[in-house]
This record gives C-alpha cells, sequence and structure tokens, in this order.
C-alpha cells in the first residue's frame, strides 16, 4: 500500500464504512445518467420544531482531534459535519443537491466547470464564504487520503474570478464533479485552514463546539445566525458521546443515557423488533463486507490462490450466520445498489471442488498459510472472519485470524500491509472505490496496479455519454470479479437505534455518514 492507511479515506468520496440515513423523497430524479443535474428536497413538507437537545453515542479513540482533515473516527467526523458543510448533499443515486453551491456547469467536454455560490452564506465569525475558500479547502485535502475523489482538479489552472464565481479546470473530463466535491469530508473552511484548537473552529454549519474532551465527549450549541436555519438544524444542543463499542452504546440508549446509539450490531438489532421503547432505522445504501487480499505478497500475490478462495466461502452461510436477516450475499465487487454496479455478472458460486482443482493449479503447497486481520468495527466482521477460516480449512487453507480492538485497528494501519488481508465494512459505489483501492496510486491498493486498466477508468468517467460509460465500468468489475484483491462476500444496512422522540433519522439527503443537522425532537 502507498501511503499510511486510516478508515476516514474509505466511503463516498473518502470518508468512512457508514450508512445512509436516506429518504426516499428526497431521493433526486435525474440519476446517475444525468448526474450534473441537482437534485431537490420534498417541497411543502412541515418543518420539523426547534428545540431540544440529543445525547449520541458514536466510535470514538483516543486520537479524537478537532482537526477534520487529519481526524479519522466517526465522532469527529459527525462533529465536523454539524460545524463545517460540503458544496453539496450527495445521493445514493449518485446525483446531488446543492448546500453551498447555486450551480455547477460543465463545459463541452467536462473538463472545466464553473462554480456559482449561493448568496449570504456566513461562517460563525461573521465573515463570508467566498471561491477563494472553496478552492483553498480543495488544495487542503490535495494530496490527503480524502482528497482522492478530487484528484483530477488542477489547482493551478483553477481560479476564483470574484467572491462567488469560480472556474475549475480538470487535468481530464470527469462527468460527475458535482458528486466528487460533495463528499462527506470535503468541507470548506475559512481560508482552507482546518483548526485543531477550540474556539479556533469556524465553519458555515448550523452549529458551533461549545466544549471538547478528546475521545470522550463534545458539546455543540445551535449558531442563532446560521445562514440557513429553516432547512436544518433544529435542535438546541447536541451532546456526542464516545462509546468504543456497538453493545455499550446499545446499552447506553436502553438506559436513557443517550437517545442514539450508532452502528447497532444485527444480532441486538433482531432482538429488538418489537421493542417500543427503541427504533432501529435502516441505511438507505448498504455497505459491503468483505476482506481486502493483500496482492503485494504470498499467498494472494497467486491469481490462482486469490480466487480459491473466492470459491471456497460459502456467503450464503455467512449471511444467515452473522447477518441475522439483514443481508444478502455480495459477488466480489463493491457498491450494490448503487450506481455504475455491475449486476449482470453471475454470482460466482461455493464450489469447494474448484477451489481445490484452482489450488492446484496454482502450483503452492497446501496448506496455504494466511493471516487475516479482523475487528468489530462492522457488525458480524469477526464471525464472519473466523467462519471463513473454517470453510477455508477444507479446501486447503490454514487461515490465522487477528482479532483487534477497533480503536488499535485505525491507529496501527501499517500492519494492514503486513497480513494477507484485512476486513472491512464499506458503503461505496465502483467510482467511490477505484481511486481508493484500485488506481495504481491509490492511497489504499493493495496490489492491483495495472495501467491500462487506469487509463480504463480514465475513459470511462471522462465519457458523457451514459451507455458508453456504462460499458467501459462493465468490463472494468469484469476484470476485477476475474482477477482482483477483494472478497465482497456481503451486503448489509447500518443500522441506527434512536429512542422514539428523534426525528429526522431517515431524512437526511446525505449517505456515508450521519447527518444530525437534520436531527429534530418529536416530543
Amino acid at each position: 500500500m502507498n501511503v499510511a492507511l486510516n478508515r476516514r479515506a474509505f466511503g463516498r468520496a473518502g470518508l468512512l464504512a457508514v450508512g445512509a440515513l436516506t429518504a426516499p423523497a428526497l431521493l433526486a430524479a435525474c440519476g446517475d445518467d444525468d448526474p450534473a443535474v441537482p437534485a431537490t428536497g420534498a417541497a411543502g413538507a412541515a418543518a420539523p420544531r426547534r428545540g431540544g437537545k440529543l445525547r449520541a453515542a458514536f466510535a470514538s479513540s483516543p486520537a479524537d482531534t478537532l482537526d477534520i482533515v487529519k481526524g479519522h473516527d466517526v465522532l469527529g467526523s459527525v462533529r465536523g459535519l454539524a460545524v463545517y458543510e460540503r458544496l453539496g448533499d450527495a445521493h445514493p443515486d449518485g446525483s446531488v443537491t446543492p448546500r453551498l453551491f447555486e450551480s455547477l456547469t460543465p463545459n463541452a467536454d467536462a473538463a472545466v466547470w464553473t462554480l456559482k455560490l449561493k448568496p449570504g452564506i456566513t461562517f460563525s465569525d461573521g465573515k463570508p464564504l467566498t471561491t477563494a475558500d472553496v478552492l483553498a479547502s480543495f488544495a487542503t485535502f490535495a494530496g490527503t487520503e480524502s482528497g482522492a475523489a478530487i484528484a483530477a482538479i488542477d489547482l493551478k489552472a483553477s481560479k476564483a474570478t470574484d467572491a462567488r464565481t469560480a472556474t475549475i479546470a480538470l487535468t481530464a473530463p470527469v462527468y460527475d464533479l458535482p458528486a466528487r466535491v460533495s463528499g462527506v469530508v470535503l468541507v470548506i473552511m475559512p481560508g482552507g485552514r482546518p483548526a485543531s484548537q477550540l474556539g479556533d473552529v469556524v465553519g458555515s454549519g448550523p452549529y458551533e463546539i461549545a466544549s471538547f474532551v478528546p475521545g470522550q465527549r463534545t458539546v455543540l450549541r445551535r449558531r442563532a445566525d446560521y445562514w440557513d436555519g429553516d432547512t436544518r438544524g433544529y435542535l438546541d444542543e447536541i451532546e456526542l458521546v464516545a462509546a468504543p463499542d456497538a453493545k455499550s452504546r446499545l446499552s447506553a440508549l436502553r438506559s436513557g443515557q443517550v437517545d442514539w446509539a450508532d452502528d447497532v450490531a444485527y444480532l441486538d438489532a433482531s432482538t429488538l423488533r418489537e421493542d417500543r421503547g427503541v427504533t432501529i432505522h435502516r441505511g438507505a445504501a448498504e455497505q459491503g463486507l468483505a476482506w481486502f487480499l493483500n496482492m503485494a505478497a504470498p499467498p494472494f500475490d497467486n491469481e490462482r490462490v486469490r480466487q480459491a478462495l473466492r470459491y471456497a466461502v460459502d456467503r450464503e452461510k455467512l449471511v444467515e450466520t452473522t447477518l441475522f436477516g439483514f443481508g444478502s450475499v455480495g459477488n466480489d465487487l463493491w457498491g450494490k445498489g448503487l450506481p455504475n454496479y455491475n449486476g449482470s455478472i453471475a454470482q460466482r458460486p461455493h464450489d469447494p471442488a474448484k477451489a481445490k482443482s484452482l489450488l492446484r493449479e496454482a502450483g503452492v503447497p497446501t496448506p496455504v498459510k494466511a493471516t487475516l486481520l479482523t475487528s468489530p468495527i462492522g457488525p458480524g466482521l469477526v464471525e464472519a472472519t473466523q467462519l471463513l477460516a473454517d470453510q477455508a480449512r477444507e479446501v486447503g487453507f490454514d487461515i490465522k485470524v487477528e482479532v483487534i480492538p477497533p480503536d488499535v485497528y485505525f491507529a496501527q494501519p501499517e500492519e494492514w500491509a503486513k497480513a494477507s488481508g484485512v476486513a472491512f465494512a464499506q458503503v461505496g459505489a465502483f467510482t467511490d472505490m477505484a481511486p481508493l483501492v484500485y488506481l495504481s496510486d491509490g492511497p489504499f491498493n493493495f496490489g492491483w496496479r495495472k495501467p491500462d486498466w487506469d487509463a480504463g477508468f480514465a475513459d470511462g468517467v471522462g465519457e458523457l455519454d451514459a451507455a458508453k460509460r456504462r460499458t467501459t465500468f462493465d468490463g472494468l468489475q469484469k476484470q476485477l470479479w476475474d482477477s482482483g484483491s477483494d472478497l465482497v462476500w456481503g451486503f448489509a444496512p447500518r443500522l441506527v437505534a434512536t429512542a422514539p422522540s428523534v426525528g429526522g433519522v431517515d431524512s437526511s439527503p446525505n449517505f456515508g455518514i450521519p447527518d444530525l443537522i437534520f436531527i429534530h425532537r418529536t416530543g
């Protein structure tokens, strides 16, 4: 892998493996075939009532920081999205609702785009947001894992022509720039400068940070002067509480200590279906559950060994055993249900005989020894990895499973490159994942380095004809299915549990990370 790894780079345009909280009524009508057309919200809906407090439990770590560029835990990302804002709200169907921008339009070949900001947007210090802030923020994220989505922006050639207008030049045409610049961590900061000290954090979002204890607790208070207070920022106060695992978060909810328990385990959720004191919310965009296989070192540098493991796994059994009715089988590709997913490829079957044959063809001594790292960073991942090891043993693998606590898993990502593979839970469409995992210079490339594939992807993202683009993307995914680095065994929604009095959970237009600025109290 090319750089130090952390969880922040994963997800839409570079964030977490966190599911969507999206209402179908808010999805755009344009979809993948017309991604430059912005979506609109549900017209005429009654505004939620204002006031009240939300206490919410999220995963965090001792490395928690106010610096949203350097931060990598869930609590910190949720906090950042309440204080800062992105240019737009990205939807699972590939469309975008403008938030900070009025328009973002391409030239004839989509190599140059013109950005027009909405008027009257101010930061919490009273200063107006300008296109200079936007370009400076892009420059801050450039070169980071989170900036992979906007790597095509030519920052030297891009210019702010006035306070509200900018020309965004690209090194190559990109058909979906609105979605790329609306990624969940690509927030706009004054002068592009992130802040790490309490009192220095200045954003255009509806909340300010009142208090902060790293890795433990954050209190957010609503801005009275927020520029768009009619449509978001309903709560007077939000208290974010760190809770390291799913069981502790759910326990805090059921005891009344919090109103929101993030990322609930599927087993626990299955026992709460009739509990009127808890409401379970399913994310609209399902997360893939997988192992990244390390193609850069034995045994998975051998294509037939990778294929053998893919045929050795009984996906139906894994889904039945670990997802408790919430999931479905995966087919070794990310982004099921999201734009550009190749659903035409036949499902890879459980075929132990073929797996054994592939190992013989590989010419490797058996049992084939491998080490897989796993962690409870996603429900079912630990149990699935242990079950995979049992299934693979029957065809000639000897897999050692190492279970690592979530905070250590992300604090020591350099250990990932030393293992044969790592488990992950991830929400991401094909075009989100490719710059991170498959392009040769991707920050999380596990050995899939093919210049021809890189060139094909560049052709695809620069193709404005939807049918031709789909043909290109389908072919690229078929190559990954045949011989790539991922074993995607299942898909399941990310689950959030709340008190019944919490409203707006299913109304956020975003996906990739919970966006609390849409939450309100119903009682």
